[in-house]
C-alpha cells in the first residue's frame, strides 16, 4: 500500500506540469475554433405575426421591416400568416443596417413560397465601391413547399460606417408567400474604434 501511494505522490507534480504545459494550447484552440471573432453579434428574428401601426413587420431586438401591411392568411410557415411579394408590392420587408465597417459580416435568411424573389443587399458611401449583392436561389426545400433562401455578406475591407440596406425585389408578376426571416450582424467594434 505505502509504495502504491508513493509512486501517486511522486507522479502528481508530473500531471500538474503537464496540464499547466497544456493549457494554453488548449485555450488556444478554443478561441481559434469555437470562440466567436466578432465583439458584437445581434440576432433579429421576424416571424411575420407582429405589426405595428403603420402594418411594418416587428421582428425580436426592435428591427422593423417596412411592409406596408402586405398579409396573407392563405400561407403560413409558422403562426398565422406570412407576407406577400407580388408585382403591387415589388419592393418589400425594407431595413437599412447601420454603421457596417470593413470586416463585418450580414447572414440573412428566409422561407419563401412561390418563385420570383431575390434577396438584395445594397450600399454606398464615400470609403468603399457600390455594394449590390442579390440571391434568388434556395439552398432545400422544407415542409408544405415551403423554399429556404440563406446568404451571408462580408463587408469589403476599405468601408466604414456603411449603410446596407436590404429589400426583397419581386420584379415578375408572380406571388411570393415570405415567412420566418432571421438577420445575424456580426460586428467588430474595434474596428469601429480607430475611426
Amino acid at each position: 500500500n505505502s509504495l502504491l501511494a508513493g509512486r501517486i505522490h511522486a507522479s502528481v507534480p508530473a500531471f500538474v506540469f503537464v496540464f499547466a504545459l497544456n493549457v494554453p494550447a488548449a485555450l488556444a484552440v478554443y478561441n481559434r475554433y469555437t470562440k466567436e471573432p466578432f465583439d458584437e453579434v445581434n440576432h433579429f428574428r421576424c416571424d411575420t405575426e407582429q405589426l405595428n401601426a403603420a402594418g411594418d413587420v416587428m421582428c425580436s431586438g426592435g428591427l422593423i421591416l417596412e411592409a406596408d401591411s402586405n398579409i396573407s392568411t392563405k400561407w403560413a410557415r409558422s403562426g398565422r400568416q406570412s407576407m406577400v411579394s407580388s408585382n403591387r408590392f415589388p419592393y418589400t420587408l425594407q431595413h437599412g443596417f447601420d454603421d457596417m465597417n470593413g470586416g463585418d459580416l450580414i447572414e440573412i435568411e428566409l422561407w419563401k413560397k412561390g418563385e420570383g424573389i431575390s434577396l438584395v443587399l445594397l450600399g454606398e458611401n464615400n470609403t468603399c465601391d457600390k455594394i449590390y449583392i442579390a440571391n434568388n436561389k434556395s439552398d432545400y426545400t422544407g415542409k408544405d413547399g415551403w423554399e429556404h433562401i440563406h446568404m451571408v455578406y462580408k463587408v469589403p475591407e476599405a468601408c466604414r460606417n456603411i449603410r446596407l440596406h436590404f429589400l426583397i425585389h419581386n420584379p415578375g408578376g408572380t406571388i411570393v408567400y415570405i415567412d420566418d426571416l432571421h438577420f445575424i450582424t456580426k460586428k467588430t467594434v474595434a474596428i469601429k474604434n480607430q475611426l
